[in-house]
């Protein structure tokens, strides 16, 4: 047998839990691509009332840290529409070419790190680096969005009732979208303020939420939308269009909230049964240190660690799948 066999196979076993906890934690094939279809058909049906081709967007000027090389660097990544509209959902002012330079040196220091402090080779330092180069970013940004998307919904059904107000008081929809800019806080002000200066440069109503709504790519500010679009090319009654769509809003909250309620055991048998492993360990660590210490230098205790390391990822992940629900 080769000699490097079993400093090899902790990793492989980590690495097979790893892509079990992502089989797992990601929907099947088959339902990935009716989700494919189904954001197809809806991007189509919310286009349709939009004009065919909006004009460019009032966002943030594309000034990197890097200066030219910052431009030039942002041309060289690949996908950099699709980061820039991450960091736009995200509220982030960075430019494309910034994230990954601080990415870049996220990975560097990683890698450093695990080389000085915990003695690590260099391959195992450097693919450690690259991991957290690639996943870091994407992992903040995803967090960073989810907490923006979070706090316009929490306050978006008041952004609705406003303009409810405001039409059956006589004013026109620009007007009550303006004041929503200036009454409600971020980040509803800061979405309906770019509007709003969209429809003062000229841009219709349609085309100004169609780039609205790119940067808050909500189902609910979705229905917002079309709500308005219609209602300016059929006609009808906008005030109670509004105050439904704007009951219907509240009571999804309020559905969340109630799962979040009653899986909130399960959450919490999972968040104390991952801490046990780590408490005991340190308290047994604290005890004894000679006692423990060997399963960090015998071979044997690296494959107990990482096979203790893939059960807790997979039933982490079994756990968030079984408490996640779609509403």
């Amino acid at each position: 047998m080769d000699p490097s066999f079993p400093a090899l196979l902790p990793w492989l076993l980590f690495a097979l839990a790893a892509a079990l906890a992502v089989s797992v934690a990601v929907p099947a094939g088959p339902d990935r691509t009716l989700r494919r279809r189904i954001e197809r058909i809806r991007a189509r049906e919310v286009r349709r009332p939009f004009a065919a081709e909006p004009r460019a967007s009032l966002r943030r000027s594309e000034k990197t840290l890097l200066g030219d090389l910052g431009a030039a660097l942002s041309r060289l990544l690949p996908r950099t529409a699709v980061l820039r509209s991450h960091l736009d959902r995200a509220g982030l002012s960075l430019a494309a070419s910034d994230l990954a330079l601080a990415a870049a040196a996220a990975g560097v220091l990683a890698a450093l790190f695990f080389r000085w402090v915990f003695g690590a080779g260099w391959v195992i330092a450097v693919l450690a680096g690259a991991f957290v180069a690639t996943a870091g970013p994407t992992f903040l940004l995803r967090r960073m969005i989810a907490r923006r998307e979070a706090r316009f919904l929490a306050a978006f059904p008041d952004a609705i009732d406003l303009v409810v107000r405001g039409v059956k008081s006589g004013l026109p929809v620009p007007e009550a979208l303006d004041a929503i800019a200036r009454e409600l806080p971020e980040p509803v002000s800061s979405v309906f303020g770019e509007l709003c200066a969209h429809l003062r440069i000229g841009i219709t109503l349609p085309e100004a939420l169609a780039l609205a709504g790119e940067r808050m790519a909500l189902p609910e500010f979705r229905f917002f939308a079309i709500s308005l679009v219609v209602q300016q090319e059929t006609g009808g009654n906008l005030a109670e269009i509004l105050h439904n769509l704007s009951t219907m809003i509240r009571r999804r909250q309020q559905m969340r909230l109630k799962i979040k309620a009653m899986s909130s055991e399960a959450r919490a048998s999972a968040m104390i049964i991952g801490a046990l492993p780590f408490v005991a360990g340190t308290a047994i660590f604290w005890i004894n240190p000679d006692y423990i210490s060997k399963l960090f230098v015998d071979p044997r205790g690296w494959m107990m660690l990482t096979a203790g390391g893939a059960s807790m990822i997979v039933g982490a992940a079994v756990m968030a799948k079984m408490v996640r629900f779609d509403i």
